[in-house]
This record gives structure tokens, C-alpha cells and sequence, in this order.
């Protein structure tokens, strides 16, 4: 008998040894690093000793993507601990996800196990009993149920799990089976946003949320209209505010510009949105109009006031390019008139010039760039007669590296070697003659060096391999360059 009481006063000691040793303060951290809401709830064993956020224990609450929540406590040496976390996610089945387990010794079973099914994994910190946190970390798998796309909405603070409603994707002038000034909180799945109004129909204040919101503060319980989209898409039958700013700069721009105004009428239908991939050139909104298959352009890089109109033989050329989605981006200036009948336009990548007897071409880059300090078509140069022509290492079938480009105007031709570390440079008259005759780039000649210059009573222009002058005083053709010459021959 006296063996028994000792054996039982020995497990005694080494029990309540063994418990204060878990005794003191513990914090359980969950961070959710999936992709969905995750739901806990706590159940089971003794659990007084430890606190939900803002709410008594047993209730479930929502931990949004990439939301921590963290759960206090403190532990005597007569408390055991015995808490079961239960969590789960939106479109999953409640056993479908896992468990955490928090025991003390009191309950016989291991002080944490953790316990996780796909399409979570729970990683656990090693040194949980020095530091007495537990840190848990959620993390989606790729087999992770498709997210239920749009927001979800919470009457209380703290995403109160008890009172919530999904919204999917859409225009709620109202609401049918969610009370008026009843929203606290909401989730916004990664990819969409939730406009909330103060009153029905989109009226009144209202507050946009791109990420989730565990209390709305000062927007709490007044939210009577939503809307819930796609970030950067607008619903059928949305009102596009940026839209009808566009509108509102496209009719200034027809109030300012005469020459706008007579040649594409007026506006027809809604602006609507489009972009171009390169984000240097950016989106904007478009409209039609009633003359000349017209359409008006506001690039939101220009800023939002900004406003343009392109048409004609000009819009026509632009739509070679892709117009606002090519490579020449969104029009900065409107189509306007110039010398002798023509007509022309800048872009964020280029400008187009038009007359009746030379069409419609574009002049970019460099050479642009040496065409603008010639004084443009008000130079010698005149309007462009072609696009830009490249020119190949192999004459035969225009093939192998590709090693510059050449524009044809009215007085001239501009060149370009893409490698050699030059400007453009403009051949004229006599001397162009001469290049074009030997061959051009690919001649013994090779590149142009630089512009032609006064030597005595000439003119000299300096070649890769050599020189070609013409008389100072030479006039030029009136017909300019002669359509027989072909540049690359």
C-alpha cells in the first residue's frame, strides 16, 4: 500500500511537472497564403483560456487572402489546453481541408498535430516551445477548386462568418436578399473590386475596394447599391465614368476645331474603351463619328482631357499599323491641313503626312527625326512618297541581316544604318544621282557619312568608301525624284 501511494505521489510530481512546463503565455498565429477565403472555427475540449479576435470562442470567422489573424492565451498548471481549429474554404466541403490540434498533456494526446488534405498544406515553426507561438501557414496547392469569382460581404466587423453573402460579378441597384446599410466587411477575390453606393442606383458616396476589408469604418452599415466587376472591365449597362469624360473632351474638340468639325460631323454613340500591350503607349477610349468613317481618340497617357479625331486617307494608313493597338500607339494630334492641300497627324510613335499626289506615309525613328530638323514637308524634302523600305546584306531576293532603311521624298532620300552609330542622313540632287547610279549602300560608295557640305563652289558629301560632289549652284528638279530610280538597284 505504501508503494502504491508513492508510485501515485511520483506520477503526481513528474503530471504537474510536466504541465507547468507548459504553463504561461501562448499566441497560435494563422496566415493565410492561399488563394480563397479560409473559414476557422474552434471546437471541442476546454477552451476558455484562449480568445478569437473580437468574438467568443466556437464561432467561425473568415480569414481572407493574406489576412493573419492571431488567437491569445495564457495557460495555468491546473488548465490543460485542448483546442481543435477547424478550418476549411469557399467551394470546398468542411472536411475537405483540415485540422490544427493544440493539447496539453491533460488530454493525453500530443501538444499540436496538425492535419491537413488537399488543397492545403499547414507548415508548422520548429521552436513552437521556446518561443510558445505556433505559427501556421496556409498554402494553396495547384489543385485547388476553382475561386468563386466577386466579393463577399459581412454585416459585422471582423468578417463575421454568422451573417455574409457572396456577390458574384455584377449591377445590384439594389438589393434583394441582403438588408440595406447591412454591410461591415467584405472579401474581394484577387482580380476584382466592389464599388459600394451609399444609396440605390449608384447614387451618393461611394467607396471602391480592390482588396478585402475587415471593417468599413466610416462606410459601415449605409451601402444600399453595389457594383462587383473584373478590375479594368466594365459591366453591360455600367455607367463608365472615364467614358463620359471622353465624350464631354470629344464634343469640346468639335466646339474648338472647325477643321475638325467640318470634316467628321458629329459624335456617334458612346466612347468606348480600348488599349494598346505596350504599356509605354497605354489605353484611351474611342467614338465614331458621322463623316469620313471618322473617329475620335483620348489616350489616357496624353491625360484625361486630352482629345483628337482621325480620318480619311490618314486613318486609312493608320490602320495598316493596327491604328491604337499597332506600333504608332494612340494619335497626339488630330489630322490637320498643310502646304499645297495636304494633310497630316502626329502619334506617340510616329506622324503620317498625306497629299494627293504622294498618298499616305509615315515617318518614324530616326529618320523622322533628321526629316522634322530639314523643316518637314516646308523643306527641301517636301512630303514623303513612301513608307520606310528596309535594305538586306544580300541585293538578290532582299535577303540576310537586315542592315538599315530608306525613305523616298519629293526632294530627296533619307538613310539610316541601323549599326553605325549615325544620324539619318539626307542625299539630294546631283550627288543622289551619282549614289543611286553606283548602287546606293550596297554600292563601292557604302553609307553616307554625313550631310553634304560647301567645299569652294561645290557641294561634298562623304561616303563609308569615298566621296561624290555637284555644283554649288545646281537647282533642284522640279519633279523631284525621278519614279524610274529605284534606290536599291
Amino acid at each position: 500500500m505504501k508503494n502504491l501511494k508513492l508510485i501515485v505521489a511520483l506520477f503526481t510530481v513528474l503530471f504537474l511537472h510536466q504541465l507547468k512546463s507548459y504553463a504561461g503565455d501562448w499566441k497560435i498565429v494563422i496566415t493565410n497564403n492561399s488563394k480563397t477565403t479560409i473559414y476557422i472555427n474552434s471546437l471541442g475540449g476546454y477552451t476558455g483560456i484562449f480568445q478569437h479576435p473580437g468574438k467568443p470562442i466556437g464561432e467561425s470567422m473568415a480569414v481572407p487572402v493574406g489576412a493573419q489573424f492571431v488567437f491569445n492565451g495564457s495557460v495555468t498548471p491546473f488548465h490543460g489546453i485542448d483546442i481543435e481549429f477547424h478550418i476549411w474554404a469557399d467551394g470546398l466541403s468542411s472536411q475537405d481541408c483540415g485540422y490544427i490540434y493544440f493539447h496539453s498533456p491533460v488530454s493525453g494526446r500530443d501538444i499540436t498535430k496538425s492535419q491537413a488534405r488537399e488543397p492545403f498544406s499547414l507548415r508548422v515553426n520548429k521552436n513552437w516551445e521556446q518561443s510558445r507561438v505556433l505559427e501556421y501557414n496556409f498554402t494553396g496547392t495547384n489543385t485547388l477548386t476553382p475561386l468563386k469569382e466577386g466579393a463577399q460581404v459581412y454585416e459585422n466587423c471582423g468578417y463575421d462568418f454568422s451573417k455574409n453573402w457572396y456577390i458574384k460579378p455584377g449591377l445590384y441597384a439594389n438589393f434583394k436578399n441582403i438588408p440595406n446599410d447591412a454591410i461591415s466587411a467584405v472579401g474581394v477575390t484577387p482580380g476584382y473590386s466592389i464599388e459600394l453606393f451609399e444609396n440605390e442606383n449608384f447614387k451618393g458616396r461611394s467607396l471602391t475596394l480592390t482588396e478585402s476589408s475587415d471593417c468599413l469604418n466610416s462606410f459601415n452599415d449605409i451601402t444600399s447599391s453595389m457594383i462587383v466587376k473584373k478590375i479594368g472591365e466594365f459591366l453591360p449597362g455600367e455607367i463608365d465614368p472615364d467614358a463620359i469624360h471622353a465624350m464631354q473632351a470629344f464634343t469640346t474638340l468639335l466646339k474648338e476645331d472647325k477643321y475638325v468639325a467640318q470634316n467628321i460631323g458629329k459624335l456617334k454613340g458612346m466612347a468606348f474603351a480600348s488599349s494598346n500591350s505596350n504599356p509605354n503607349f497605354g489605353n484611351g477610349y474611342c467614338c465614331g463619328a458621322t463623316l469620313n468613317d471618322a473617329f475620335c481618340y483620348s489616350s489616357t497617357k496624353q491625360g484625361r482631357d486630352h482629345r483628337t479625331a482621325i480620318w480619311g486617307p490618314i486613318l486609312e494608313k493608320w490602320g495598316t499599323y493596327n491604328r491604337e493597338h499597332g506600333d504608332m500607339g494612340w494619335p497626339v494630334s488630330s489630322v490637320a491641313p498643310i502646304k499645297d492641300n495636304g494633310q497630316f497627324a502626329f502619334f506617340q510613335n510616329g506622324s503620317i503626312y498625306y497629299k494627293a499626289t504622294t498618298g499616305a506615309h509615315v515617318v518614324k525613328g530616326s529618320v523622322k527625326s533628321t526629316f522634322e530638323a530639314a523643316k518637314s514637308e516646308n523643306g527641301e524634302l517636301g512630303y514623303p512618297k513612301t513608307d520606310e523600305i528596309e535594305i538586306f546584306a544580300n541585293r538578290i531576293g532582299n535577303t540576310g541581316k537586315k542592315i538599315g532603311v530608306y525613305q523616298v521624298f519629293e526632294g530627296g532620300i533619307i538613310y539610316y544604318k541601323w549599326d553605325g552609330g549615325r544620324p539619318a542622313i539626307i542625299i539630294k540632287g546631283k550627288i543622289l544621282d551619282q549614289y543611286l547610279a553606283a548602287g546606293g549602300p550596297r554600292s563601292t560608295f557604302g553609307w553616307p557619312l554625313g550631310a553634304e557640305r560647301k567645299e569652294d563652289d561645290k557641294y561634298k558629301q562623304d561616303f563609308e568608301r569615298g566621296s561624290l560632289e555637284r555644283a554649288r549652284f545646281e537647282k533642284m528638279k522640279p519633279d523631284g525624284i525621278k519614279p524610274s530610280i529605284k534606290p536599291t538597284d
